[in-house]
Order: C-alpha cells, then structure tokens, then sequence
C-alpha cells in the first residue's frame, strides 16, 4: 500500500479534496502533486501513470502545501518515508521562484533530525555488494583518466623541504584519521 491508513491521511484527503473542489485562492497558489512525481520514480511503487494528470495536481496555498508536504512524511514508511521527508527538507530550505517559505528554528530542526533519521534507515544502495577486480580496475582508470584530463590539484606537485617541515608540524600531536579502525581480511 502507498500510504497508511491513518488519521494523517484523512486530514490529507480532506485539504486534497477542498483544493480540488473549491475555485482557485487568491493571491499566491503551489500546484501540488497528490501522489508525488518521486514517488512514481520509485519503481518499487510499480506507479505507472503520468504524474502530471489534473486527478493528481492540487492548487493549494503556501501553508497547505507545507502542512501536505509535513503530512506525507506520516502517512508513508521505508524508501516512500525518505522521499517525502527529502521533499520537506528540500521545500523548508530552497527558495524558489522569489518565494521562500519561513518556517522557525524549531520547526527547522525538527525537519533536520527527521531528515537524519530517515537517511539511517535506508541502506545504501550498494551495501554489502562486493567489486569484483575487474570493477575497481575500471574505477581506478575512469578516476586516472578524470585526473589526466581535469587535473589534480596536487597530484604530481613537488613540495618544497619548507613546506614539508611546516606540514610536518601542523599534523605533530594530532592522530591519523584511521587509528583504531580495525583492518579488514582484504
């Protein structure tokens, strides 16, 4: 199922369905997906249709196109769950077409905690999928090729015996960045 039955969907449904059936508001209006176009990109959804049909855009205003965006984020789980928190995250903090919509300190960092829970629940895609020799050797030339091309910026610079002594000193007192991470068999 795409979305929970739960009382944050009847509230969904009921601003969906007041957007949809009532005139157009005055003043400043946001075309909302009812299903979002996200959500159709995720093939797991096995959502077929176009996105973009008038039975899945609302004219909402900007408040109720902030409250849907936070209501999505209760009614959907797993990868669906991501998705829309990512949306709110993404409408919280970009301005667009001049308009930008203000939310509080709180509400900021409640969205941000949000955000950083849902990215710990979703593995990465590639997790647990080992390269074989023949991957990372096509890696490693793409990244050599990258840097032939585009340049390292200091890839290939000698430094001066100075400059390695003051190098030198700046790191002195300071652990490596990898002391205490165990080593694996590879």
């Amino acid at each position: 199922m795409l979305f929970i039955d739960n009382k944050y969907l009847t509230w969904y449904s009921a601003i969906i369905f007041r957007a949809q059936t009532r005139q157009r508001p005055e003043g400043y209006t946001e075309t909302h997906h009812v299903i979002p176009t996200s959500l159709y990109k995720n093939k797991a959804n096995n959502l077929d249709s176009d996105p973009d049909t008038l039975k899945n855009l609302a004219v909402l205003t900007a408040r109720e196109h902030y409250i849907c965006h936070k209501l999505l984020t209760k009614i959907t789980q797993g990868r669906n769950r991501y998705l829309m928190i990512h949306a709110l995250w993404r409408m919280s903090n970009t301005n667009t077409r001049g308009q930008r919509h203000q939310i509080t300190g709180t509400e900021y960092q409640k969205n941000r905690v949000l955000l950083a829970e849902a990215r710990k629940e979703i593995p990465a895609w590639n997790k647990g999928i080992p390269r074989t020799a023949e991957e990372k050797a096509k890696i490693g030339a793409k990244i050599k090729e990258k840097f032939a091309k585009d340049g390292n910026g200091h890839l290939g610079k000698k430094r001066s015996a100075e400059t390695r002594a003051k190098m030198s000193e700046k790191r002195k007192g300071k652990s490596s960045w990898n002391k205490g991470v165990p080593r694996d068999e590879a």
